[in-house]
């Protein structure tokens, strides 16, 4: 017994669209495009929206920390922050800590 579901043309319609809509076009350390869907309102997915917001100013070049490609970037422009006194060693530390705690969750 076989059995015919009809949809709509135009729902078919609305899901393409859907799926051509572009991404968050945040690229991570190696360039690779996110590519996760778009947070309503931004132009970028709501992980990235969220980590920026929560930045300071001086922080936000800093990429989010999705791997440890990204991790050892953020740990190389701390240092780097560090040695031009735009950030102090208790803050290098706190981020230093923070990557311990990532490796430890992401990498085990």
């Amino acid at each position: 017994m076989s059995m015919i579901i009809e949809v709509p043309l135009s729902a078919l319609e609305t899901g393409a669209q859907q799926q051509n809509e572009p991404g968050c076009m945040r690229a991570g350390v190696h360039g690779q495009v996110c590519g996760r869907p778009r947070a309503e309102g931004s132009e970028d997915c709501e992980m990235h929206r969220v980590w920026h917001l929560l930045l300071p100013q001086e922080f936000q070049m800093l990429p989010y920390p999705e791997d440890a490609a990204a991790v050892q970037d953020i740990l190389a422009q701390m240092l780097a922050m560090l040695l031009r006194g735009q950030v102090s060693l208790e803050q290098v530390r706190g981020v230093c800590m923070l990557g311990r705690v990532l490796r430890a969750n992401l990498w085990s």
